[in-house]
């Protein structure tokens, strides 16, 4: 198929637009540092977010800037996170800067199908984008305040992303008409009065030591083998870091919350956080914690015996681990030999649980030592090895025993089902 004058096919794309208040008024050298300032604002809002700059594709506007972002950055973050991390950034900025080098800016989000040609972008999202951003309603509610951030977003993106997502505060926006040029539509505008100030800011991070706290009480929890009180305490911690926008901390807490529901054998609950963490890790550019959300993803979707999808989410997780973290490479293998033992391949089940076994032990991982054993055991059982079977499963016994955990009755009633009569 030929596109005329070198444009690609149409990509779908995050739409984030920004103008500075007042560029034009100010002298060259000015002009210069507001940029300076502007950029490294960016920069580091951007990254704080979890949107990781391989993601982003920048145009440089003089005044301001367009950033367009690959559809695996979850949306939500544009209108949540990086805004108030933005407009905190830039309220840095302003407290150091003399007068005519501070910065104030309007923001337009929107999200569409756009155009790469030889002179860069195109397409009528964009200019929709840039429509919202030069609204009069928008423009008066950075004038008459003392603000540094006004943000406005489509209609089909208020409904679609902003209302669907706590962290993004639906209740702070409101309506705004918007005619500019061809473009007649209802959007939504959050004022610059509603970003968190200085004081907020520090009620925040006591908000988010507390969902640390919860994170951490959920897992000692796990240690008691009490995953009820687990759960409601990861549940909470996700509430609290949602609210906060703190993707990194959101994802942290998912992973903890979708083990609990693996444990309690809720797996359809156990694979929507797990999802959700792959998604929030993979977003933050955090390849370590996207390999372990990926394996964990692998174990909920074989407890719905669902071991296609887990295959494929353990393959995805080998492949990260290999060169990220090896106490994960040990457990994405013992997963590929769990998802080949469901699939009834027990010699392929077999290679890869002795694999992870060799990987536990040079990293003195003694419960996945003995969860390795122990499903070694029922692969060499089912190939009608019993002995091999009963060596596997004693050595899973001294580990599940030494480690006090409930796993011992399991093995235990593997042992006897050799010999009826003990």
């Amino acid at each position: 198929m030929h596109c005329a004058g070198g444009a690609g096919p149409a990509v779908h794309r995050t739409i984030l637009c920004l103008d500075v208040e007042g560029y034009g008024r100010r002298t060259n050298g000015d002009q210069l540092a507001v940029r300076a300032g502007l950029y490294r604002a960016l920069r580091r809002a951007l990254d704080e977010s979890g949107v990781p700059a391989a993601s982003c594709y920048c145009e440089d506007r003089g005044d301001g800037a367009m950033i367009l972002i690959r559809p695996d950055v979850p949306k939500e973050l544009l209108a949540g996170r990086f805004p108030a991390r933005l407009a905190a950034l830039l309220e840095r900025h302003n407290g150091g800067a003399p007068p005519d080098a501070r910065i104030r800016v309007r923001v337009a989000v929107h999200a569409g199908e756009i155009h790469h040609d030889d002179h860069g972008v195109a397409g009528t999202a964009i200019n929709t984008a840039f429509r919202l951003l030069a609204a009069d309603p928008l423009k008066d509610a950075l004038r008459t305040s003392p603000g540094v951030l006004a943000l406005i977003t489509s209609g089909w993106f208020f409904e679609e992303v902003v209302r669907q997502n706590p962290a993004c505060r639906a209740a702070a926006f409101r309506p705004a008409q918007v005619a500019v040029k061809e473009l007649r539509e209802r959007a939504w505008m959050r004022p610059p009065d509603s970003w968190p100030r200085q004081d907020t800011a520090r009620a925040a991070a006591d908000e988010r030591g507390i969902a640390y706290v919860l994170g951490g009480l959920g897992y000692a929890s796990q240690n008691r083998w009490r995953y009820e009180e687990s759960a409601e305490l990861f549940t909470a911690a996700c509430e609290v870091f949602s609210r906060l926008g703190d993707v990194r901390g959101e994802a942290w807490a998912l992973h903890g919350l979708g083990y609990a529901c693996r444990r309690l054998q809720r797996y359809r609950e156990a694979v929507a956080h797990h999802r959700r963490s792959v998604l929030l890790t993979a977003a933050a550019g955090d390849r370590r914690s996207t390999g372990r959300a990926l394996t964990a993803l692998g174990y909920a979707y074989a407890g719905l015996a669902d071991f296609g999808s887990s295959l494929d989410h353990f393959e995805q997780a080998h492949g990260i681990a290999l060169d990220t973290d090896g106490r994960t490479l040990g457990w994405a293998l013992h997963g590929l030999g769990y998802a080949h033992h469901g699939l009834r391949r027990l010699h392929t089940a077999i290679v890869h649980y002795e694999r992870a076994l060799d990987v536990f032990r040079e990293f003195d991982d003694r419960p996945g030592q003995g969860e390795a054993l122990y499903n070694l055991g029922r692969a060499h059982m089912q190939m009608s090895r019993p002995d091999a079977a009963r060596d596997c499963w004693l050595r899973a016994l001294a580990i599940f025993e030494d480690l006090r955990t409930p796993h011992t009755a399991g093995v235990l009633a593997r042992l006897r089902s050799l010999d009826p009569r003990s």
